[in-house]
């Protein structure tokens, strides 16, 4: 049943194809001109009849050539070809899993590890509901987050808007700075934004001890040094001499434009620049007036 299926089915593939609509138009031509000899005398008419016929014979032979051709299929793949090409696609697959693991980045590496510590150690994994603090600005950084699910907000506590606050998102590390870092004192409190956040809690002492056998984790925990180191530099070099006569204490103002980026892309730069001038300018101003060192 099947295969008259495939037969009809090549006989209409046939037609559709140009050479079997002109042998179809042939052969309706064919007909017309039989009915045509039937109307005339029957002596002159049996050669017409007879050559009508052979070119009919051979029109049938040509379409069910057509036919039977475009029934079959051009090529099969055996299944030893099938399994070959899985296979290949299997190595193309697992070698760009593996290069792109290779080619991780140092942060994207601390999100691994981190993880998959949590897979062994489950207690650390924690659900925490919305307007929780998670971190208390001035305590003593003892762990560092990992954000899988839902929202965190930072919260300096110094009376900016909602809206100034910066919000993290699933696949953050939160609190990390302080826990490596030599000023083990927090910065900021940190709360839970969404309905309800997901995160990994992870101690230092748990830290030092991964860093201690997991030369690839110890490499990505350099990186989180070096970029706080960066950071104190970069302070340090704002601020100016301020920092070597008085080190005892010292005050930096930092400012920021607040959306300045989207700006800047939105407009040519003879539109934006000023704003940043103007910035600068003011920032100046008040170090100035405050007898600081910009």
């Amino acid at each position: 049943m099947a295969s008259q299926t495939e037969n009809w089915a090549g006989i209409i593939r046939a037609v559709k194809a140009p050479v079997g609509f002109f042998a179809l138009v042939v052969l309706c031509i064919q007909a017309i001109l039989g009915l045509v000899a039937l109307q005339i005398d029957r002596t002159q008419a049996m050669p017409v009849i007879y050559a009508m016929a052979g070119l009919l014979v051979l029109v049938i032979i040509s379409v069910l050539i057509i036919a039977i051709r475009a029934s079959t299929p051009v090529a099969t793949a055996s299944a030893v070809d099938r399994r070959t090409a899985a296979k290949e696609t299997a190595e193309r697959t697992a070698a760009k899993t593996a290069d792109k693991k290779h080619h991780l980045s140092d942060y994207e590496v601390l999100q691994q590890k981190i993880a998959d510590y949590a897979d062994k150690h489950r207690s650390c994994r924690l659900v925490i509901a919305n307007g929780e603090r998670i971190i208390k600005k001035g305590d003593r950084a003892e762990h560092l987050f990992l954000l899988e699910e839902g929202n965190l907000i930072i919260d300096d506590e110094t009376g900016r808007p909602l809206e100034e606050k910066e919000l993290k998102y699933p696949g953050s590390i939160v609190g990390e700075t302080a826990v490596v870092g030599s000023n083990r004192r927090r910065t900021a409190s940190v709360y839970v934004y969404s309905a309800q956040a997901r995160v990994v809690k992870m101690s230092r002492e748990a830290i030092l001890d991964l860093a201690a056998y997991d030369r690839e984790f110890e490499r990505a925990l350099q990186y989180l040094l070096k970029l706080h180191a960066s950071r104190l530099e970069k302070v340090a070099i704002y601020c100016g001499r301020g920092v070597e006569i008085n080190t005892e204490q010292c005050t930096v103002l930092m400012g920021d434009i607040h959306g300045y980026s989207r700006l800047s892309e939105m407009v040519t730069d003879e539109m934006a620049c000023p704003f940043r001038f103007k910035f600068t300018d003011q920032s100046l101003e008040i170090v100035t007036r405050n007898k600081g060192f910009f």
